[in-house]
């Protein structure tokens, strides 16, 4: 398998499976924010995280470039369609607010 794919065969077909990013469509985006909002909650550090995440939303963009440039080492250990997905899925702050508020819903599930 190469390295390499074309460009047509990565891109979503309409606009509407697009969640502004990379190539992450909106169904990749739903399921890494349920992921990590699952994990996050169950482990009882919501109030951390929702701190973190709110203090870090204006740079996500540079975190996302992060992830990129730090791509070839990550790739071995996580895989080239993990690491472009997370990259993709930090490069709105769109999803960052998703991902607060999907955290806060579930910690307020938790409390009741």
């Amino acid at each position: 398998m190469s390295w390499w794919r074309p460009l047509e065969t990565s891109l979503p077909e309409t606009e509407d499976e697009v969640a502004r990013g990379f190539d992450v469509t909106v169904q990749q985006r739903d399921a890494i924010i349920e992921s990590f909002a699952r994990k996050i909650v169950d482990k009882g550090m919501e109030i951390p995280a929702v701190l973190v995440l709110e203090v870090t939303k204006p740079a996500s963009f540079l975190f996302s470039q992060g992830v990129l440039v730090l791509g070839p080492v990550l790739y071995p250990f996580l895989g080239f369609d993990r690491v472009d997905r997370f990259a993709g899925f930090l490069n709105s702050r769109e999803n960052i607010e998703m991902l607060i508020a999907r955290i806060e819903e579930l910690a307020q599930g938790k409390e009741s």
